[in-house]
């Protein structure tokens, strides 16, 4: 039990930046947000957005991954997703594609790299 909760501690410890995303479904930014994301192909989402128009692609604005890079893509509801963003990278700006359609709700899946083995925060 000690060596789990310190190989635990250990993975807490070396957690790496990623803050403020910016997500954009078709009216105005959203706030800034800060999402764990777990590495070894680990995955989280943000926030949920009602989109403003059918088609068209969000944007992204990423502040910070600590030079690592993540792969993004947009969800919805019915399963309708877009084509992932591959090496996403703090200090850039992305238009995945948002296939979705006007009223749905969207929102962001960040995915971490297979051999990524720190958490994103």
């Amino acid at each position: 039990m000690i060596k789990k909760s310190k190989f635990f501690a250990g993975i807490l410890a070396s957690a790496v930046l990623m803050t403020g995303a910016l997500a954009y479904a078709g009216t105005s930014y959203t706030w800034n947000e800060s999402r764990t994301l777990p590495g070894m192909n680990g995955n989280v989402t943000s926030s949920i957005q009602q989109k403003a128009a059918t088609g068209g692609n969000a944007d992204l604005s990423m502040h910070a991954t600590e030079a690592y890079t993540i792969d993004v893509r947009t969800e919805g509801t019915g399963g309708i997703n877009g084509a992932y963003v591959r090496n996403v990278q703090g200090g850039n700006v992305y238009a995945p594609s948002a296939p979705q359609s006007q009223g749905s709700n969207v929102w962001l899946l960040f995915s971490s790299h297979l051999g990524s083995v720190q958490n994103f925060v």
